[in-house]
C-alpha cells in the first residue's frame, strides 16, 4: 500500500532528496485509491509545502515540532508509556511484529517511530493495516489536534491516518489530553533543558532514507 509509504517519508527529517521526488509523490497520490478527496488535497498541500520551501527552513521547520515539541514527539510509545518500565517490553513485542513482516531495524532504532511503523503497515493486507491503526487512532487524532494548534501542513498526515482507521476517536480522551498539552512550542528555557538531554531522535539524515520500506514491501508481499 503505496500510501503509507509516502506517508511515512512526509514525516521524516527533509532532505534534497525528499523534495527532488515531489512529482513522484504526487503521482502516487493522485493514484490512492484509500483516501477521501479532501483528505488527498491535504496531503497535495504539504507536497507542496516540501516542495517550494527553502531545504534549511523546511529542517527547522521539523526539528521544531518534532524534536522539540514533546506533545508532538514521534515515537508513540513515549505518549502511551512515558518513562516507565512497561515501555520496554511493548517495544520488545512492537519489534518482533516487525520482525514477521519481514521489516529489519537498523541499530539504535526504536520500533514505536511512526515513520517505522508506516513502513510496516505498507507491508501488510490492508484490513491489517487498518486494524493496527484502530488502536492508536485516539493518540493520532490527540497528534493530529496539537498539530492543527500549530498551523503546519504536517496535519494532513495525521488526518490521513486518523481517516484510513475508519473509527471516531474518543473525544473525550483527546479533548483531556489537548488540555494537558495542546501542542505549543514549549517557551525556551524548557527548549533548552530538552536540547541538554541526548535526544532520542536527533533528526540526522540517517533517520530520513526510510529504507524499511522495501524490506517490508519484500516481507509482505501478501498484501
Amino acid at each position: 500500500m503505496q500510501i503509507y509509504t509516502l506517508l511515512s517519508a512526509l514525516l521524516q527529517y527533509p532532505t534534497a532528496d525528499m523534495q527532488a521526488d515531489i512529482a513522484e509523490a504526487e503521482m502516487l497520490l493522485t493514484q490512492d485509491k484509500l483516501l477521501s478527496r479532501a483528505c488527498r488535497q491535504e496531503v497535495k498541500a504539504l507536497l507542496a509545502h516540501v516542495a517550494q520551501t527553502d531545504l534549511l527552513t523546511l529542517q527547522m521547520q521539523y526539528v521544531d515540532l518534532f524534536d522539540r515539541t514533546p506533545a508532538l514527539a514521534l515515537h508513540l510509545f513515549e505518549h502511551v508509556y512515558g518513562d516507565d518500565r512497561a515501555r520496554g517490553q511493548a517495544l520488545a513485542d512492537l519489534q518482533g511484529v516487525y520482525a514477521e513482516a519481514g521489516l529489519e531495524l537498523n541499530p539504535g532504532e526504536l520500533p514505536d517511530y511512526l515513520p517505522l511503523f508506516l513502513a510496516y503497515l505498507a507491508a501488510v493486507p490492508v484490513e491489517t493495516a487498518q486494524e493496527s491503526l484502530k488502536e492508536l487512532v485516539d493518540l493520532l487524532e490527540i497528534l493530529h489536534q496539537r498539530l492543527v494548534k500549530r498551523k503546519t501542513p504536517y496535519a494532513a498526515v495525521l488526518r490521513a491516518l486518523v481517516a484510513l482507521a475508519k473509527l471516531k476517536p474518543n473525544q473525550r480522551k483527546v479533548q483531556d489530553a489537548l488540555k494537558l498539552a495542546d501542542g505549543s512550542l514549549p517557551d525556551p528555557e524548557k527548549v533548552d533543558a530538552l536540547w541538554a538531554e541526548e535526544p532520542a531522535f536527533n533528526g540526522t539524515a540517517s533517520a530520513a532514507s526510510c529504507p524499511h520500506a522495501q524490506n517490508c514491501q519484500q516481507g509482505g508481499a501478501q498484501s
